[in-house]
């Protein structure tokens, strides 16, 4: 049996413009499986990942699922935060939002592509807050936990070759 190994992955006859890229490098995959209630700020779920060239660009998959329990109207964000070695930045702090009206449920889903021009570990948090007032309201994953609800935040990071 053989084996095929590359740490660069190029198209043969070069990328259209406007592209980026030539191939998947690895991919890093968590998932929320317990219950989050949020009144304020707070994370929902992290994954880490190690590109290993400086070139490459990482695509973060983000999805949540989740409720605003109680009686008022919410609105809710969910954001990405980035660690680079104890640096801890924004790159779209406030990129989805939901309003919703006393327990109904919001997904969220988004990508978003990140280039770092580093070899070191990256680590992505999603996290949720209110937007503006929450209303005395509470953002919850995995709310029905008891039958069985699992996987309402997942994060997914691509390193995609430069």
């Amino acid at each position: 049996m053989s084996e095929l190994r590359t740490n660069r992955i190029v198209p043969r006859d070069g990328l259209p413009a406007g592209s980026f890229g030539g191939g998947i490098v690895q991919v890093r995959y968590a998932q929320q499986d317990s219950r989050i209630q949020l009144t304020s700020e707070g994370d929902l779920i992290s994954a880490s990942i190690t590109p290993t060239r400086s070139d490459s660009k990482i695509m973060v998959d983000m999805r949540v699922r989740a409720r605003s329990a109680g009686t008022n109207n919410a609105s809710w964000y969910v954001g990405l935060k980035r660690v680079i070695g104890g640096t801890t930045t924004y790159p779209n702090r406030y990129m989805m939002h939901n309003r919703t009206e006393g327990f109904q449920w919001g997904g969220y889903y988004q990508y978003y592509f990140d280039t770092p021009g580093i070899t070191s570990q990256i680590t992505y948090t999603l996290l949720a807050g209110p937007w503006g007032s929450n209303n005395s309201t509470t953002f919850e994953v995995n709310r029905s936990h008891g039958d069985s609800e699992r996987g309402g935040a997942q994060i997914t990071l691509w390193e995609i070759s430069g």
